[in-house]
């Protein structure tokens, strides 16, 4: 059968997580919750992934003219490098 696959995120017995191998599957936002019988508590940060290829732009639409088009989308995660966009 062989070893079970690893997981791709650990919790230390402090609460700290490690993501590793680190991929730009991790990157987005990720939140913390803590809770007892008093309370529940979060916090969330966002993970950006340098050094990655980029994401795929999203919210595409174009807006038809007579003798024009108006074209616009938001951009995904750079990877940390320039993008270029062409139509």
């Amino acid at each position: 059968v062989g070893p079970a696959p690893r997981s791709p995120f650990t919790v230390l017995s402090n609460g700290t997580l490690v993501l590793r191998p680190l991929s730009k599957d991790h990157q987005g936002t990720w939140e913390c919750l803590a809770s007892n019988l008093v309370a529940t508590v979060s916090a969330s940060t966002t993970i950006l992934v340098l050094g990655t290829s980029p994401h795929a732009v999203t919210s595409v639409s174009v807006d038809p003219g007579i003798t024009q088009a108006n074209v616009s989308w938001e951009p995904g995660f750079d990877g940390g490098y320039t993008q270029k966009f062409t139509v």
